[in-house]
């Protein structure tokens, strides 16, 4: 073997130009260790034992985007999670239009919404948006559905995705006055 170790069991490699395979491996083996940053699928991270978790480790989700510390005590910790930007909230039901681009962000683990929407009232049930997961909240979100003409209405996101603005004509709810709420 061509390296020892110092007092914290970095490999010091010798000068020699003859290096093994042990030496590449002591290396990697304490690159893994030190740096203590996995990568991988939700999936992957949750297949992990509990002797290849060690507190302060971090692991950055491939799938999710997320990236968390495992605790001392055991168990994860979300430090970061992506900004998903303005996606539309996708086809509305009969009798509902935008008035302004309906859209939802989540960002920081936190869901707003945007836009304007309207009823025709004739024909329209309630607004059935259904958002995503990693849009929805842990339990239902029951807020006051505020118009441009200042009147309101009940509404709710619940935690199926699923949103209910209310039955009837209204003109022009605006959607960023949703109350932001913690995603799931």
């Amino acid at each position: 073997m061509g390296y020892t170790t110092d007092s914290f069991g970095k490999p010091v490699f010798s000068k020699s130009p003859t290096q093994t395979v042990v030496d590449f491996q002591a290396a990697a083996d304490f690159a893994g260790e030190f740096a203590n940053v996995r990568v991988g699928t939700a999936s992957e991270r949750g297949a992990l034992t509990p002797g290849e978790i060690h507190p302060g480790m971090l692991f950055s989700e491939s799938d999710t985007g997320k990236i968390l510390v495992a605790l001392s005590g055991g168990g994860w910790r979300v430090v970061d999670t992506p900004d998903t930007g303005w996606v539309s909230l996708g086809a509305l039901s009969a009798g509902w239009t935008e008035t302004v681009a309906a859209k939802y962000r989540v960002r920081g683990g936190v869901v707003y919404f945007n836009g304007q929407l309207s009823s025709t009232g004739a024909g329209s049930g309630p607004f059935t948006g259904l958002l995503p997961v990693g849009a929805r909240p842990a339990m239902t979100h029951a807020f006051l559905a505020l118009t441009t003409a200042a009147s309101l209405r009940n509404a709710y996101v619940a935690s199926t995705g699923y949103m209910d603005l209310g039955a009837g004509a209204v003109a022009n709810i605006i959607l960023s006055a949703i109350p932001p709420y913690p995603a799931a």
